[in-house]
Order: structure tokens, then C-alpha cells, then sequence
């Protein structure tokens, strides 16, 4: 018998082989309450539709308004490891990058224990976590049509982790639409069977499901564009970052930096390769490239939605949002400094001395200051004896780094 754990707002079900918990002031208990569930009655209906041999196990962790703090997820994600749990279905997640890190821990502890995670993908079909994170299997639906009912579709390089799509089922259940809620209990449900057949962990389920995948290649630039519920040209502040070899992990240290600052911030590249998150190396996602120099940064930009986007991949562009609003070049032993990009040639360089002008931070015996000029924010640094003045363009508003975040960088790699 396999051992399920649903993570959603509550089954209203007395069967014998379900029993219920909920988060009670940060603790999940083992409770009676049976509240009215809509979402999650719907998810295991799906569920118990397609599969028998299980033990469910009922966590609540979702408020009346269909809503949690991250870290109830966690801690019920907590309580599954350390109740022998074999299989968990997430049929909700969260968009915001910061709190990859608030599970990333507890994610890499279930998979390294053989415990299956099963977790849908937004319905806005971007970047979702746990669906989209290493070791978890990610759900969606198809929501274009190209796949019948119940059809599984298997892509294991998918731009947002999420590896399987299914044929919608509203023409099987009254209500469910084309949620990614709902067709995730229902490959949930194959797994449990998969696992009742045989199958004894993670990559045998998932060459299990690519048998069984269908071999209609849809997946493409604009399937990813239709599926997005708004296909919008943001406007991140993009920083060009050009580094030596030894020195690229600077790039990943200011991006952590910055999401833990609140900004979902991505890099795009085609140099840097490896297991850190939002990283988006160009040549792993060719085959969504299409027509149009930038289809494949918009894309990348349209799924994970940033407030930055460091990127090493400068060039001249006539879309806009890809040339940097300013650029680094990073050396070897943390040794920083601004250089100012082709396109900015009408910003001075020469010393500031009006009123205007701020200290906000000493650093060593250097400072740096800043200047403020109508909707352009100029932060000047002295970096060096030999390199008194440089200049790093920032916008205000909507594109605006913070002096905390800037300062912070410098003191943490000089």
C-alpha cells in the first residue's frame, strides 16, 4: 500500500483509508474537522478515480481565502519526511523566487529519501515553486488542445522544469477546466500505480512516463507564448555582467544577493553552466528559438516575470529591453568596477561637485556617492588611485537599484 500525503485546503471525505491533519499555529495535527473543500474534494476525486492500494493522508494548509504562507508548506512538506511518507501531491505553489530558498532545503531532503513530489504548475504557466525545482515532478495542462483527455506529453529539458503536460480534463469532470490543479492527482494517481507495478524511484517513474508519452513534438515558441495568460513586454532593469572564468560565480553571488533583497532577478547567458536556479543558458532552449533575433530572451523574460536580468550576453539590439541599462566587469579577486556601455556615451564622467551630490558609503579609504538628475540616478564610485571616477547608470522608479543593494555588493567583494 503506498503512502499518499494531498498538501491543499482538506478532503470532506470519512473513507477508512483517509485521515486529516492541518496546520495549527505553525504545527501540523491529526484533526476530525471535516470543512467544505472544493479544490481539494476535486483533486482527490481525480485521484481515487484512477488508482486503489493507498493510504491518503490530508494536510491543510490552505485558508478559506485559497491561500498559505510558504513556510506551512514547508513545515507540512517537513512532516511528510518524517512520517514515512512515499508520494505527495502539491496541487498549489508560489511564483516568488525568494521562496525557492525557503524549501530548497527540505525539496533536496525528500528526493535524496526516495519520496516522490508531485506539484502543478501556476495556471499563469510561469516559473512555480516546488513544480519547477530540481527532483520534483512538475504538472500542467494543456491548455491549447493539442493533446486528448489524459494524454501525457513528457519534455525533460522544459524552460520552467515542469516536465509533464496533460490533455485537459473538463470533458471527463464538470468544473475543473484546463486547471493545472486537477491533472496533477490525476498523474499522481499513475504513479502510485507505476509504483504498485514496480517501479522503485524517480528515474525509473519518469522513463516509465516517457513510454507512455506522446510523440506529437507541439512544444514550441509559440505554444509557450499562447499558454501564458500575459505575453507583456517588461521593462527589468538588465545589468550586462562580463567576467573571466575564475571569477563568473561573482555573477551568481550578486544575484543572490538581489533575490534576497525581494527582486526576482534571472541570468541569461550563453557562458555560465550549473545546478544554481535562474540561470538560462541560451543554448540548452534553442529548439524555442524562432523567428525574431530576441524570441527566446522574451520568453525567458515572459515565464519567470524578473525585476533584473543579469545577463553576459551583450549586443546591439534594436528591442529595447536587451540592451543594459549599465554594465560590470568583474575580475579576478573580486576586483569590481563600472564601465559605462556604448549607447551611454552622453553621460559625463567628469567629477560631480553640486549640491546634488551625496556620500552614502566609505569604502576602505574610496567612496562612493550619488547624484540625482531628474529621472537618472548617477552613482559614482572611486575604486582605485588610478580609477578616481567612474559611472554606473541607473534609472529611478521602476528600473531603480537601490543604494543598499549596490553598496552591499561593493562591501562584499572588495
Amino acid at each position: 500500500m503506498i503512502e499518499v500525503a494531498f498538501i491543499d485546503d482538506g478532503i470532506n471525505s470519512r473513507a477508512s483509508n483517509i485521515q486529516h491533519y492541518k496546520d495549527i499555529n505553525h504545527t501540523i495535527i491529526r484533526t476530525n474537522d471535516f470543512d467544505v473543500s472544493l479544490h481539494g474534494d476535486q483533486c482527490y476525486q481525480i485521484f481515487n478515480d484512477y488508482t486503489q492500494n493507498y493510504s491518503l493522508h490530508s494536510i491543510k494548509i490552505l485558508n478559506k481565502d485559497q491561500v498559505c504562507d510558504i513556510n506551512s508548506l514547508r513545515l507540512a512538506l517537513l512532516w511528510c519526511m518524517e512520517n514515512d511518507i512515499e508520494v505527495i501531491n502539491i496541487s498549489l505553489g508560489s511564483t516568488l523566487f525568494s521562496d525557492y530558498y525557503i524549501l530548497e532545503d527540505v525539496i533536496r531532503e525528500l528526493t535524496k529519501a526516495g519520496i516522490i513530489v508531485v506539484a502543478a504548475c501556476s495556471n499563469s504557466n510561469v516559473l512555480t515553486y516546488p513544480a519547477s525545482m530540481r527532483g520534483v515532478i512538475g504538472v500542467r495542462c494543456d491548455k491549447i488542445g493539442d493533446l486528448d483527455a489524459k494524454e501525457i506529453h513528457i519534455n525533460k529539458k522544459d524552460i520552467k522544469g515542469i516536465q509533464i503536460t496533460v490533455g485537459a480534463l473538463d470533458a471527463i469532470y464538470k468544473g475543473v477546466g484546463n486547471s493545472n490543479s486537477f491533472v496533477t492527482p490525476y498523474i499522481t494517481a499513475i504513479i502510485c500505480n507505476l509504483l504498485n507495478g514496480g517501479c522503485k524511484d524517480y528515474s525509473e517513474i519518469i522513463n516509465s512516463l516517457c513510454n507512455i508519452s506522446s510523440d506529437n513534438d507541439f512544444i514550441n515558441f509559440e505554444y509557450e507564448k499562447r499558454t501564458l495568460n500575459i505575453w507583456a513586454n517588461y521593462e527589468p532593469l538588465i545589468i550586462c555582467l562580463k567576467a573571466k572564468d575564475e571569477s563568473k560565480y561573482l555573477i551568481q553571488k550578486f544575484q543572490r544577493l538581489l533575490i534576497d533583497k525581494g527582486y526576482n532577478t534571472i541570468i541569461i547567458t550563453d557562458e555560465i553552466k550549473g545546478m544554481t536556479p535562474f540561470i538560462y543558458n541560451t543554448n540548452d532552449y534553442q529548439y524555442l528559438r524562432c523567428a525574431g533575433n530576441n524570441s527566446l530572451e522574451y520568453l525567458i523574460m515572459n515565464i519567470t516575470r524578473p525585476d533584473i536580468i543579469l545577463t553576459t550576453n551583450f549586443r546591439e539590439t534594436d528591442q529595447e529591453w536587451i540592451k543594459p541599462d549599465c554594465c560590470f566587469v568583474i575580475e579576478k579577486n573580486s576586483f569590481v568596477y563600472p564601465e559605462l556601455s556604448k549607447h551611454m556615451d552622453s553621460l559625463a564622467e567628469e567629477s560631480v561637485t553640486n549640491d546634488n551630490e551625496v556620500l552614502i558609503k566609505d569604502i576602505g579609504k574610496y567612496q562612493a556617492t550619488i547624484q540625482f538628475e531628474g529621472k537618472e540616478q548617477t552613482i559614482r564610485y572611486q575604486l582605485s588611485d588610478d580609477v578616481v571616477k567612474d559611472t554606473l547608470y541607473v534609472n529611478i522608479g521602476e528600473k531603480q537599484l537601490l543604494q543598499d543593494e549596490t553598496i552591499d555588493w561593493l562591501e562584499n567583494n572588495f
